[in-house]
């Protein structure tokens, strides 16, 4: 960014010329089916800035320049006093250069160039956002003027209700009413025949998309937390001498209950010479011939 030696005089044109901009709604629509987008074109932020920084004193040239293959758009602020600030703006086009697609380009960064100087603002919440906002609110009036089910309709709801209950997927919870919801979107009516609540059930479990519509999602969590689990029973403490066995070392001339580390004599860490009292009497076995 440039200016000149001297820089008082346009600041305050500017900042009075800004309080005399208004916001400027989008005018066009770019793009294909799959995506699109708003924007202001540059007729209708040259219009948005002209007057009041003419009024103010402030003119405005923009044109194009070239360094080292990169392309410019170049914009001035000049006061009557003859101070001046200058900066440059990038010329983006795509891969395929032809002089459609660079005209593109120099509009898009003079558009950029003068919303970004004089600090104007485009939007579209007048239009799109306040359709899209109707939209949401015509759907919720919608929900909330279906007419109550009978008695049989209600019954219908509710055996629908609690076959559904454990289906509801990890951490939702069930939603009584907007099963109601569903069933009488999908029907054009609730339904008051008992037979047809296991088809209906069927079709409802077999759908992740639906069971997600009829739960609260704002209550993640709460169905983990209703459902009853099964918790596992606390292993029992591991008995060191299961078979209440009592041993006697002949090294030490020792008795205990329990053997040590890798079967020794806790006493004399001895191997040798351990015998159980439970073990077999051998003293009447004679010796091997």
């Amino acid at each position: 960014m440039k200016t000149s030696e001297t820089f008082k005089e346009l600041p305050e044109a500017l900042l009075k010329a800004q309080k005399a901009i208004d916001i400027v709604k989008f005018n066009k629509t770019a793009g294909g089916t799959k995506f699109s987008f708003q924007y202001a074109d540059l007729e209708v932020v040259v219009k948005a800035v002209k007057g009041p920084l003419n009024d103010n004193d402030i003119c405005f040239i923009q044109g194009t320049e070239t360094v080292e293959d990169h392309h410019f758009v170049t914009t001035r602020l000049m006061h009557k006093s003859g101070e001046y600030i200058e900066f440059s703006t990038p010329i983006l086009v795509a891969a395929k250069l032809d002089p459609q697609a660079f005209g593109s380009g120099v509009s898009y960064a003079k558009r950029y160039a003068l919303m970004m100087v004089t600090g104007l603002v485009a939007t579209g919440e007048d239009d799109g956002g306040d359709k899209a906002k109707k939209k949401s609110q015509a759907q919720e009036k919608a929900k909330n003027t279906l007419p109550k089910p009978n008695k049989a309709e209600l019954e219908v709801i509710k055996k629908v209700y609690k076959a559904l209950f454990d289906s509801a997927p990890e951490g939702l919870i069930l939603n009584q009413d907007k099963i109601a919801i569903y069933i009488h979107g999908t029907k054009n009516g609730y339904i008051s025949d008992l037979k047809k609540v296991g088809v209906i059930v069927t079709y409802m479990a077999s759908s992740s998309q639906i069971m997600n519509s009829v739960c609260d999602k704002q209550a993640r969590g709460a169905a983990k937390r209703n459902k009853t689990t099964s918790q596992k029973p606390k292993p029992e403490p591991k008995d060191m001498n299961p078979d209440n066995l009592r041993y006697n070392c002949f090294e030490c001339m020792t008795s205990f209950d329990e053997l040590g580390e890798q079967g020794v004599c806790p006493n004399c860490s001895s191997h040798k010479d351990i015998v159980d009292t439970d073990a077999p009497d051998t003293t009447d076995i004679p010796a091997p011939e």
